[in-house]
């Protein structure tokens, strides 16, 4: 059973890592740190183990059974591989895909075992004719998976003690051809150069890797092959650049890193250790029975989880500035080749065209907006004081974020009454309906992905937890868990694989998932920390797209409006016409059939210190022009008596039943002496 340390008894048998049991014979409860005296130590000043009282221990209490529930047997195989990687992972093992298999090894990886379809396999490690650790070919059958699943906490310690036997054979063979080297090498010399010197640096984020001055002894580093094989890269921290595959999150004995020291300095290399190891990641020894979860955890085995589970970032940290000058080249070319369409003349003489027209227009100018979110980004990228926005690093998650703080908008407008098209700009209040929707499978996604893995090798287990999804489902739609999203994942990726076609319900789940891990990368993971990484989004970054031009949108109205006698005046025109008239400052100017106002617009635009008057019959045309700020001064043309002549009369007339000779006399009479029309 488990339980906090304030919980404690005496005679409780106490689960210590890398000790075993021991039975509690004195206990001592403070507010800060609980003591307790094992069997042997009663009599000592020093308690043989504290611990903080909410730590959460692995104990056997008298009147117990001092076993743990069984577990049922796996019914299918992926069941059975998830049991054995869960319960070796409770003692510091790792597991990996490799190929076609799952492999689970020890911390030192020195045992692996390797979980095939249906039948589990034990691997050790072997020196090559190079002098490297590879695996051994030759591989122990362990028995059938489900077999295997269900008398796995009586191999657990037989396997930990193997993994440790393995371990020090493993460093015993490096120690031995160490001290090889070093007969026949010599000792380390006392003169080496130290201005160039080389820290040897573990940490389990960062692995064994190594810093400092490496450049000079590039051809010694990549001689050696004991205890490790080390790799140069550009993609670690600054400073550093040679590491150690795969023992980034391992654990990595001090022992083995200093065998590593010590063969550099026999090379002359003049290396340093800096060793920063964590105490809770050696686990080798201890071996937890593996129990269901109890339905009721205390606090801080809730809190104890939600750490475990929290996600780690993938792949080493990027450097900030880099990553900010990636960004800021995105939106320098998001910004070009959106101005570019925004400056594109296009053909809009019908309702199609032009509603074609103004959907480009409005994807350029949120891509405008986009690239405008992307500097602001990488200034805070830069910056690093922002715990979620700090981790942008490319367009699709802004897009990612943007979008979830328009569905929260939508959200406030439905809970309000209104419709989601009246949300024309994000809102503070907007971030309280914000949620990270689960994630779903439509049935028809379901039975999608089982289509297109139909007789596929490798996957089913992973159809046998698709396929489950039926009995989930509700409305039509099943929830995922964690479990199932693996699952899910794949498949897509076995289709993908096999150039399976998967159709649009499956295309649309696999967009939801990328969809989740671009929020996942900004540690966004649930509701609490999407509404903070909204918060800071909207707080820093969040640009609304401009509105669209009133000019294309009196066009697009335009063609929806049926008005006898109206023809637009074609631009070009409408620029020539006005150079013909020779429009001077001051002057009286007068557009009888001002129409849409293309001849009006060009003279407000080239000639701003003249009186403009226009005069338009239809009631529609005549708001439109009101709109766009020009003074309308009569109705009908025919009917209208200036006060005194005009100097410059530019016009348009309508051609219906002769009407174009008719306004051309009429003005004509309102032309001043030395007018022109």
């Amino acid at each position: 059973m488990q339980i906090e340390a304030a919980q404690l008894r005496m005679a409780d048998v106490v689960l210590v890592p890398g000790v075993g049991e021991q039975e509690v014979r004195r206990l001592e409860a403070g507010t800060d740190r609980v003591r307790a005296w094992f069997r042997g130590d009663e009599a000592q000043d020093a308690p043989s183990q504290t611990w903080p009282p909410s730590e959460v221990l692995t104990i056997k209490r008298p009147g117990d059974m001092f076993e743990a529930p069984a577990l049922p047997r796996p019914k299918t195989v992926h069941e059975a591989n998830r049991r054995i990687i869960a319960r070796l992972r409770a003692i510091g093992w790792e597991s990996h895909q490799g190929g076609r298999y799952t492999y689970v090894s020890d911390p030192t990886d020195s045992v692996r075992l390797q979980l095939r379809e249906q039948v589990v396999h034990h691997q050790g490690r072997i020196r090559n004719h190079r002098g490297s650790w590879t695996w051994n070919p030759n591989t122990a059958s362990m028995g059938f998976t489900k077999d295997y699943a269900m008398q796995l906490d009586r191999e657990v310690p037989s396997l930990a003690r193997e993994a440790e036997e393995a371990a020090r054979a493993r460093h015993a063979s490096d120690q031995a051809l160490i001290d090889a080297q070093r007969e026949q090498l010599g000792p380390p010399s006392s003169t080496a150069d130290m201005s160039t010197q080389v820290v040897v640096r573990y940490s389990r984020i960062a692995g064994v890797i190594l810093c400092g001055e490496t450049y000079p002894h590039r051809a010694k580093i990549r001689e050696i092959r004991v205890p490790y094989r080390l790799k140069p890269s550009r993609r670690l921290p600054k400073g550093c650049a040679w590491y150690v595959p795969r023992t980034r999150d391992t654990f990595q004995p001090r022992e083995r890193v200093e065998q590593l020291v010590e063969a550099l300095r026999l090379r002359g290399v003049p290396a340093v250790l800096d060793y920063d190891h964590e105490p809770e990641a050696d686990a080798l020894k201890t071996v937890p029975a593996l129990a269901p979860a109890p339905k009721t955890p205390t606090a801080s085995r809730a809190r104890a989880k939600t750490k475990a589970t929290k996600p780690k970032p993938r792949g080493r940290t990027p450097d900030a500035s880099k990553r900010a000058a990636k960004l800021r080249a995105v939106a320098d070319k998001a910004a070009a080749a959106a101005r570019r369409e925004l400056d594109t003349d296009r053909l809009e003489n019908t309702h199609r065209r032009a509603e074609q027209a103004a959907s480009v227009r409005q994807r350029a100018r949120g891509e405008l907006a986009i690239a405008e979110i992307l500097r602001r980004a990488a200034d805070e990228v830069e910056a690093g004081e922002l715990e979620h926005v700090s981790r942008i690093s490319n367009k699709t998650q802004v897009k990612a974020l943007d979008l979830e703080l328009r569905r929260a908008g939508w959200e406030r407008a439905r809970s309000e009454g209104r419709p989601s098209s009246s949300v024309t700009k994000p809102a503070a209040e907007d971030i309280a309906f914000a949620t990270l929707r689960p994630l779903r499978a439509s049935n028809y996604a379901v039975d999608d992905l089982l289509k297109a893995t139909e007789g596929l090798s490798g996957v089913s287990g992973d159809r046998a937890r698709v396929r489950a999804l039926h009995k989930k489902m509700r409305d039509d739609k099943a929830e995922l868990d964690a479990e199932d999203v693996e699952a899910v994942r794949a498949l897509l990726k076995a289709a993908k694989k096999h150039e399976r076609k998967v159709f649009l319900p499956s295309e649309m789940l696999a967009d939801d998932l990328r969809s989740r891990d671009r929020l996942a990368k900004l540690s966004v993971t649930d509701t609490v920390s999407l509404k903070a990484a909204l918060r800071e989004y909207l707080g820093c970054c969040a640009v609304a797209p401009k509105g669209e031009d009133p000019k294309h949108a009196r066009g697009r109205k335009l063609l929806n409006i049926n008005i006898s006698g109206f023809v637009p005046t074609p631009e070009d025109l409408a620029k020539r016409v006005v150079d013909a008239a020779e429009i001077e400052a001051g002057m009286r100017v007068l557009e009888p059939s001002a129409g849409a106002g293309a001849l009006a617009s060009e003279i407000r635009a080239r000639h701003p210190d003249a009186t403009l008057h226009l005069i338009e019959l239809s009631p529609t045309l005549r708001d439109m022009l009101c709109e766009d700020g020009f003074e309308v001064i009569a109705r009908d043309f025919c009917a209208h008596v200036p006060e005194r002549p005009y100097d410059r009369i530019v016009m348009n007339p309508p051609f219906e039943r002769q009407q174009d000779v008719e306004h051309i006399e009429r003005a004509l009479g309102m032309l001043a002496p030395v007018g022109a029309s």
